[in-house]
């Protein structure tokens, strides 16, 4: 059955996202750190179609930023171990 012309799907545009990230430490303005600042990021289609690489690209963008900045990395340390205890809770979800 074919769909009313009014309720047709319209050809998916990309979507132009500007990404900035701050990581602050405390209420001054010098205790924030600006680690990306208003990056192009392309985002076509669905985010869920591509959350792997998504997740996987964030992530290392956020290692290699953290690297640069020391104050920064002892944030993303213990934040890193948390990482395999919460994907494998994800894998037994999915499992059910």
């Amino acid at each position: 059955m074919p769909m009313p012309s009014s309720r047709r799907r319209r050809q998916r545009e990309p979507l132009d996202v500007q990404l900035t990230v701050d990581v602050i430490f405390g209420d001054a303005p010098e205790e924030r750190v600006r680690m990306i600042d208003g990056r192009h990021v392309p985002m076509v289609n669905s985010i869920f179609e591509k959350r792997d690489t998504v997740m996987r690209q964030f992530a290392m963008l956020m290692l290699h930023a953290g690297v640069s900045q020391p104050k920064v990395m002892a944030e993303l340390v213990p934040m890193v171990k948390l990482l395999p205890a919460l994907l494998h809770r994800g894998r037994q979800g999915s499992a059910e």
